[in-house]
């Protein structure tokens, strides 16, 4: 017949430490040590930054302009939204992040559900010149920042450490490699130096 204590897994392991000294161990006990240590560790890991996965991709942001250091789209013209304020914002250094330092938009959606590659009118960038100054903005036709479908870089000539614009009608500017329209074409952007 067994103990009651071995019905629970409270089983016992006998140990031997390099002292000599006998203890027991049970794997309740063990498994709460381990539990314990993942925790910690894992802890550890956020403190110091580290992520548990990939870069995010970029979100949706609500009103006024663009973030400090960061590219957004609108899905209207004149930095316009069917729900009124929202854009579709990453960090550049998100973006430089990504692998290739180039961000695909899909799968990203806007507040009303509608994919963003493909389907924006207007963009605005902004970022401080001594950490970004340096970097160039393209956006594409095509997803990971392939410029077969067409490359269009995004020219920086404001004076001053705050630098950052906008282009309120894409379907006034076109990839110069494929003559199309940014209008409703851009589907990955890249940042590099």
């Amino acid at each position: 017949m067994r103990s009651s204590r071995q019905r629970t897994g409270d089983q016992r392991i006998s140990l031997v430490d390099v002292s000599g000294q006998r203890g027991e161990l049970t794997v309740r006990k063990i498994r709460r040590m381990r539990t314990r240590l993942l925790a910690l560790l894992t802890a550890a890991l956020l403190a110091v930054g580290v992520g548990l996965a990939d870069p995010t991709p970029a979100l949706a942001a609500d009103g006024g302009d663009c973030s400090a250091n960061s590219f957004c789209l609108y899905q209207w013209m004149d930095l316009g939204a069917p729900v009124a304020g929202k854009r579709w914002q990453s960090s550049l250094q998100n973006i430089y992040n990504h692998s290739g330092h180039c961000l695909s938009i899909p799968p990203a959606t806007w507040a009303n559900g509608d994919n963003v590659s493909d389907n924006s009118g207007s963009l605005e960038w902004y970022f401080d010149r001594d950490l970004w100054g340096s970097a160039a903005i393209a956006v594409y036709n095509w997803t990971g920042c392939n410029p077969g479908g067409g490359s269009f870089y995004i020219s920086n000539n404001n004076p001053g450490p705050i630098s950052g614009g906008a282009i309120f009608n894409l379907s006034d500017y076109y990839y110069p490699q494929t003559s199309i329209s940014l209008y409703h074409t851009i589907t990955s952007i890249s940042v590099t130096f």
